[in-house]
């Protein structure tokens, strides 16, 4: 059992969500919690729960990444056009 599992089984929980299943829905639910281990539908929904929020900030994560290195970039082009103005400036000051 991972950190992140065992985290969770033995950590208070305070809050409630109540959601419907169909009678085809509830039956694959269920067969998927015996087949995986699961001791209640709980743990299975908790988990599924918790890497659907950890895909989400990764993908957060990789777009403020994108965003830090196009900003890299850009701040870089930057400098070298500044460094390529100044040169022109030295020039017709002399």
């Amino acid at each position: 059992m991972s950190k992140a599992t065992s985290t969770l089984m033995f950590k208070s929980k305070t809050k409630m969500i109540s959601f419907r299943l169909s009678e085809e829905e509830f039956l694959e639910f269920r067969r998927m919690c015996l087949e995986e281990g699961f001791a209640s539908f709980s743990d299975l929904v908790r988990l599924a729960v918790q890497q659907l929020l950890a895909k989400r900030a990764q993908q957060r994560e990789a777009s403020l990444q994108a965003a830090m290195e196009q900003i890299q970039s850009r701040v870089e082009e930057l400098d070298g056009n500044l460094k390529q103005l100044m040169g022109v400036a030295r020039g017709v000051t002399r």
